[in-house]
């Protein structure tokens, strides 16, 4: 037989009836709640019997006491002279259960217990809900700060994803919750004149969409980038078990609650700055295991350069005619659900000779929504056709002749001086900006299309 049980958290202030439905259920099957936890709920088994439950919120109760207070004493001790024996309990929620067919109820009052419930909800739920609206519109602002500012930067960025899919959860789950207890606040006092009290029901589809919004956040936001998804939820694990350690560790030393909810507090913030620096040294290091490596090193006046071998959709080879030397060829870049990023560089080793270099980027999408925008974002980061005393450069792109690059579109970078030899390449699915030391002619150009368009096709 099992020696326990567990399940998701189950506890509306709203709609304790869902909450008693749940537990009624689970004494049937002889699981009683014995452990009340923020996300899960811990079940001991017993005789499977028909029992009753009630919840009751204390506003001044705290999971910092170390003992229960001597309110949480005096309502147990009422609840006791009716047959109701406490199952379990968490700060501000009290859970009581009643093996009499027809007990006596513990609450009569409505109006008391809309107060209750209000007082209990300002203190803790209503700071929470305000507090990840903030947080969720912050992550999804920098998320569209990040867009309109570099689309083809954004679309393939794990961090882009990760703000945008967070940030809206956060917006829609606290904006709901946010509505739901103005309207169960209003309808609840209204029927509380009334000697009535109002549970606002909360049917299954609410819960199983809620579960499904978090389930498609965590699939969309692991996809192609799993290891910055799983440093991120590390950050928020490790900081929830330090919270979860110092709050228990602090009620085994028989602290206040002041000292508890301070000192839990301090360590939680430390916790979660400590392993964000952490997490940033390790993405920043190149150790994760989809970042490219270096096969060695060389020296060049007195600086040390590292050497790559990777292989490159394009090659100065496939275009141009270049001496026989040996090459730096470095392929990196990020991949979401929406688009793929790949940067490219080829650099000769010996810097003495006068050789060209390659250097350009590659966005590739199915979306053609997506390829115009990343299009669109670079033709305006780069559209200063006239001096002015605040930027005295000229750097723009001039629309080009797509055909010599079998080419849908083509921009060619233009500076106050004349071409800068870099371009902007838009095909089927994928656009490229292309950083050349030469100005290619048509038959290069040409070759160009041709090698990209193969590569990229696979």
């Amino acid at each position: 037989m099992k020696l326990a049980r567990y399940s998701l958290a189950n506890l509306s202030m709203y709609d304790r009836s869902a909450t008693r439905k749940k537990l009624e259920k689970m004494a049937q099957k002889g699981w009683m709640i014995e452990k009340l936890g923020a996300v899960v709920w811990k079940y001991r088994p017993i005789q499977p019997q028909k029992l009753h439950f009630e919840i009751v919120f204390l506003p001044n109760g705290s999971v910092y006491e170390a003992e229960p207070t001597e309110a949480e004493c005096r309502l147990q001790e009422f609840c006791e002279q009716d047959g109701w024996k406490l199952a379990a309990r968490m700060g501000q929620v009290q859970i009581f259960y009643n093996e009499q067919q027809d007990p006596v109820p513990i609450e009569t009052d409505p109006v008391t217990q809309v107060e209750n419930i209000q007082r209990a909800v300002k203190k803790n739920v209503l700071p929470a809900h305000l507090g990840n609206l903030v947080l969720g519109a912050y992550m999804f602002g920098f998320s569209q700060w990040q867009f309109f500012g570099s689309p083809s930067f954004a679309v393939a960025s794990p961090s882009y994803v990760i703000n945008l899919l967070i940030g809206t959860e956060l917006l829609l789950l606290s904006l709901t919750e946010l509505i739901r207890y103005l309207y169960w606040r209003k309808k609840a006092l209204q029927m509380a004149e009334n000697g009535e009290f109002y549970e606002m029901h909360t049917g299954k589809l609410y819960s199983r969409a809620i579960y499904a919004v978090t389930a498609a956040v965590l699939i969309l936001g692991s996809w192609r980038m799993s290891w910055v998804f799983l440093l991120a939820l590390g950050v928020v694990g490790i900081t929830m078990l330090v919270q979860h350690m110092a709050t228990r560790w602090m009620k085994k030393r028989g602290a206040s609650e002041a000292q508890n909810r301070h000192l839990t507090l301090a360590l939680t913030l430390a916790a979660a700055i400590g392993t964000m620096i952490l997490m940033c040294v390790v993405i920043i290091s190149g150790v994760l295991p989809d970042s490219t490596k270096p096969v060695g090193t060389i020296e060049q006046d007195g600086w040390e350069m590292e050497v790559y071998a990777d292989e490159l959709p394009l090659r100065l080879e496939d275009f141009t005619e270049v001496p026989q030397t040996e090459w730096s060829t470095r392929k990196d870049g990020s991949e979401t659900l929406a688009a793929r990023r790949i940067d490219c560089t080829q650099r000769p080793l010996d810097m003495e000779k006068d050789l060209p270099s390659l250097d350009y980027r590659i966005i590739k999408t199915r979306s053609a929504w997506v390829l115009e925008q990343c299009k669109k974002g670079q033709l305006k980061r780069y559209q200063n056709r006239e001096a002015t005393e605040e930027n005295p450069w000229i750097d723009y792109y001039d629309p080009a002749d797509p055909a010599p690059w079998k080419a849908n579109e083509a921009y060619a970078r233009m500076y106050e001086d004349g071409p800068a030899c870099d371009y902007l390449l838009c095909y089927d699915g994928f656009l490229v900006e292309l950083d050349l030391d030469f100005v290619p002619n048509e038959a290069q150009m040409g070759k160009i299309g041709e090698t990209l368009m193969k590569n990229l096709k696979r």
